[in-house]
């Protein structure tokens, strides 16, 4: 959970997806069923993209993120999301400190894209109930 200095989050996994292709390797224990313990290290999987070009991965990796389902627990797999999205990244500038200076960043989005869709929710309830 990266939001909580990236603890591990247990749970049962409701659903299981991982994607595939030229250039994919996905490496791990998950699917639909399996309950993450607390007792240990909860990495579910390891992916592994290979490209000619460092765009070429960027990309592979951002389609495979798309598409890799992982329900019931959190993952980083939104964290990774966006940082395939950032121009800092996508251009190859980073370093070991890159997570330091950018997770703030990187979350601050997804929790206000989820407080504002609590208020749009809380509005569309009240206007909806005052029919």
């Amino acid at each position: 959970d990266p939001i909580r200095d990236f603890l591990p989050t247990t749970g049962k996994i409701t659903a299981y997806y991982s994607p595939g292709g030229f250039g994919v390797r996905i490496d791990g224990n998950a699917y639909r069923g399996y309950v993450v313990p607390p007792y240990y290290d909860s990495l579910l999987a390891k992916m592994t993209v290979w490209g000619r070009t460092w765009e070429e991965v960027v990309d592979r990796t951002h389609r495979c993120l798309d598409e890799f389902v992982i329900r019931g627990v959190k993952t980083t797999i939104p964290l990774y999301h966006k940082i395939m999205q950032d121009e800092e990244f996508r251009r190859g500038d980073f370093d070991i400190q890159y997570i330091d200076r950018k997770l703030n960043e990187l979350m601050y989005d997804d929790h206000r894209n989820r407080a504002d869709m609590v208020v749009i929710l809380a509005a569309a309830v009240a206007a909806y109930s005052r029919r």
